[in-house]
This record gives structure tokens, C-alpha cells and sequence, in this order.
């Protein structure tokens, strides 16, 4: 992200990393940006986690449509945060049955 927590990223892979610009992240504040991914499908799940700094972020996936989700970032860590976090995502291929 070269801009901002909440700029969208832009990645075609099944899994991988992205890192986040290290603006300031308030305590218990959370970000949304637009995750960008021709590899996701409306029925897959994605699975995210904060890398590195243990505990301070919850990172979540939602909206997952064909193409693209948005990922959530909340700063759990019960202080400010002003890094370039690193989230670790995969995309699990699933169907409907």
C-alpha cells in the first residue's frame, strides 16, 4: 500500500503477502481495504492473520465476491501502532454443495 491503511491492493496470487503502509492505527481502531485477486472465486475463503507482532491485530476477510474481498484490520494491541504490517492471506478454494 503506498499510500494508506485503506488503499486497495492488488494481488493475483493464491496466497501470499501483503504489506500494509505504516500509517498510525489507533488502539481497538480498525481499517478496511479493497483486496484486488483474480484468483478468488464467490464461494472460496480466505484466511488472513497479522505476521510478526503477536497479538496486536485481528485481520478478517469479508464481502468475498468473484475477484476481490475486503480485508478488515483491527489494532488489538491496547496502543497506537504506527507500522507496516505485514498480513499473510491464502485463498481456499471451496464450492457450494
Amino acid at each position: 500500500q503506498g499510500t494508506s491503511k485503506s488503499t486497495t491492493v492488488v494481488l493475483n496470487k493464491i496466497n501470499g503477502e501483503i504489506t500494509m503502509h505504516d500509517a498510525a492505527l489507533a488502539d481497538g481502531a480498525a481499517v478496511v481495504f479493497t483486496f484486488t485477486n483474480n484468483t478468488i472465486a464467490a464461494t472460496d475463503v480466505i484466511i488472513a492473520n497479522a505476521a510478526g507482532n503477536f497479538g496486536a491485530y485481528e485481520v478478517s476477510a469479508s464481502s468475498i465476491q468473484a475477484g476481490t474481498c475486503k480485508m478488515i484490520v483491527r489494532n488489538t494491541s491496547g496502543g497506537a501502532l504506527s507500522e507496516a504490517t505485514k498480513i499473510n492471506f491464502a485463498v481456499i478454494k471451496a464450492v457450494k454443495t
